[in-house]
């Protein structure tokens, strides 16, 4: 059985009125969605890959190295937003 996601929440408002306008494949078995806020109409992409795609992607070794990037990008933004 599939498990059940959440709902998206719009990144603006945060209304669960959202919905997907336009999907298209991507190379590497991703898709690319187009998705509107029903509420206050701010538009966004997603991009969703399957389970096993995500699975390959990452191994030890990569999730260290990105862990890292992670905090690298968190420490420069920080530093940006004066925090």
């Amino acid at each position: 059985m599939a498990a059940k996601h959440a709902p998206f929440c719009c990144p603006v408002c945060g209304s669960a009125e959202v919905g997907t306008t336009d999907s298209r494949p991507r190379s590497g078995g991703s898709i690319r969605r187009r998705r509107e806020c029903g509420a206050c109409k701010h538009r966004w992409s997603t991009i969703e890959i399957s389970e096993a795609v995500f699975r390959s992607l990452i191994s030890a070794d990569t999730l260290a190295s990105h862990r890292r990037e992670l905090k690298r990008l968190r420490d420069a933004l920080d530093a940006m937003l004066g925090e």
